[in-house]
């Protein structure tokens, strides 16, 4: 997997959760589920840093763009609006570096903002284990999209059960940002239990910034931006999934500061005392774990055990080949 320059100056981060979300709300209330949130990339940050817990997303979180039925919804249409009878039925629909584009029924190309106010119809079924019993339609509304000069670029969807509605948004609140915000990643799939991402063709992930794989491309780390691997160790990091099988060490309340091989964020507290060094597969190596009740040999990952120790002196990544992020405790 390549790693492409950001367009992200290097800032110093410091990252900051929110409460999980609640899954038994109304359907699409929540596509990201109980998953980690942390604040964003040049955000006007205040110590101390935090974190929460939770897990990658609720099985909601994708649409496939063709139509077909994935993971208990179904994309209708996709409808844009431009005055009382000027209305576009746009297929096939898209993301490319976290913006929409779509081709209409008359064959021009549509991105970006002109995706605001666009209506998406889709199919849920009633009970996914059951397909038997039918589907029920729902309607997602984008409200806003914002677009920032670094490239970072995140929508805002509202949903309900008639169009136009704006009974609740797609996505919980971030609490740092105040944004019901959803960073859109191409062909990608997220396994709901180890957290581990892999390509789906066709298909449109809804990374919500308050939750980790919406939250590690805030932080700088999308895939178009740094690659892949970077998202995936980002994701790990942001859940303190040392094991990198989707359990995270972490919990609400817990302080992190971050940096990276590329130099995209930088330490506030360069002095702090080294928590892991970064894989996609969990950490390289474990030193002090996030959250006080825990220590090193607490630590066991299924099938492995304890974690190598990272050096107290001289950390680097340099010395951790395969490691991609550093953290360190607050």
């Amino acid at each position: 997997m390549s790693h492409r320059p950001s367009l992200i100056a290097p800032v110093l981060v410091l990252l900051a959760g929110c409460a999980d979300t609640d899954p038994e709300t109304t359907a699409f209330t929540d596509l990201a589920g109980d998953e980690v949130s942390t604040r964003c990339v040049g955000c006007d940050w205040g110590p101390p840093i935090l974190n929460t817990h939770g897990l990658n997303g609720l099985e909601l979180s994708e649409l496939d763009t063709t139509g077909a039925l994935h993971d208990g919804w179904r994309l209708e249409s996709v409808e844009l609006s431009q005055g009382r009878d000027s209305v576009y039925v746009i297929d096939p629909v898209w993301v490319e570096d976290g913006f929409l584009y779509g081709v209409d029924q008359y064959g021009d190309l549509h991105s970006g903002h002109e995706f605001v106010g666009s209506v998406w119809t889709v199919s849920l079924s009633i009970k996914p284990e059951q397909p038997e019993l039918g589907t029920t339609p729902w309607y997602m509304t984008i409200t806003e999209l914002i677009e920032e000069a670094d490239g970072r670029t995140r929508y805002t969807f509202a949903n309900g059960p008639a169009r136009f509605s704006e009974e609740a948004f797609n996505c919980q609140r971030d609490e740092e940002t105040d944004e019901y915000t959803v960073v859109l990643f191409t062909n990608l799939h997220v396994d709901t239990v180890t957290g581990t991402h892999e390509e789906r063709p066709d298909t449109i992930y809804f990374g919500c910034t308050s939750g980790a794989v919406g939250k590690a491309a805030m932080w700088g780390y999308a895939p178009h931006f740094a690659g892949d691997d970077a998202h995936q160790a980002a994701t790990r990091a942001v859940r303190a999934d040392y094991c990198g099988d989707g359990n995270p060490w972490t919990q609400t309340g817990t302080a992190l500061q971050i940096t990276d091989a590329w130099d995209y964020n930088q330490f506030p507290n360069s002095g702090a005392a080294t928590e892991a060094m970064w894989t996609t597969e969990g950490a390289a190596c474990l030193m002090i774990p996030r959250r006080p009740e825990y220590e090193h040999d607490t630590v066991t990952c299924p099938g492995v055990g304890l974690l190598p120790f990272c050096e107290s002196e001289g950390d680097d990544l340099d010395a951790w080949p395969s490691a991609l992020l550093w953290t360190k405790v607050w």
